[in-house]
């Protein structure tokens, strides 16, 4: 995430991932004023996080200034895998636009057999 250095003043900057289903939550970044301005300097504005592996994470940002003002942003269903499957099991359309195809697929090649079947019988 990109803090501009024209934004102001910062008092406090939080960043906390919670898994899906679960209660507890993880800070993944707290910085106060001083942690703040040094990565400012030394990152061009830049922090850095890393969010663990899982299927739809919720990430919060909670940016507070020196004034006492919040901004917080909430970034729901978030998933993080390098495996195919996990990705697409989390893509829910994908998922059940593929499972409704193969269905009607399946369906339609029965109903091809067992027409094609009754009208053997008949002749």
């Amino acid at each position: 995430m990109r803090i501009r250095k024209s934004a102001g003043i910062f008092g406090a900057y939080e960043i906390t991932i919670a898994s899906r289903g679960s209660a507890s939550k993880k800070q993944a970044v707290s910085l106060d004023r001083k942690q703040l301005a040094d990565a400012q300097e030394k990152n061009d504005g830049v922090i850095q996080f890393t969010i663990p592996q899982g299927i739809g994470q919720e990430i919060a940002i909670l940016c507070r200034d020196a004034a006492g003002n919040v901004y917080d942003k909430i970034y729901k269903n978030i998933t993080v895998s390098t495996e195919w499957y996990i990705m697409f099991l989390a893509n829910r359309p994908l998922l059940f636009g593929l499972s409704g195809t193969a269905a009607t697929v399946i369906a339609i090649g029965t109903a091809g057999i067992v027409l094609r079947k009754k009208k053997r019988r008949r002749k």
